[in-house]
């Protein structure tokens, strides 16, 4: 997940629509920015390029209980 979604001062992980990717594309070869299309969103799963879907809820779980399933198991 780390490779997918981490963040740092030189990367930086965007959701657009559909509609408005190949602008963003565009505008960011002109700039010499280096752009990468990782996958999409919608309905009840997050597809990642060559990865099977994962589920939206069980991404919201993992996020919302991960410290306090921590605190319980330390």
């Amino acid at each position: 997940p780390g490779f997918w979604f981490g963040e740092d001062q030189a990367r930086y992980l965007l959701s657009v629509p559909k509609s408005e990717s190949a602008m963003i594309f565009e505008k960011a070869q002109y700039k010499e920015i280096p752009v990468q299309n990782i996958g999409r969103t919608g309905g009840k799963a997050l597809t990642l390029n060559g990865s099977p879907p994962i589920s939206l809820e069980e991404l919201r779980r993992l996020h919302e209980f991960w410290l306090p399933n921590y605190m319980e198991n330390a």
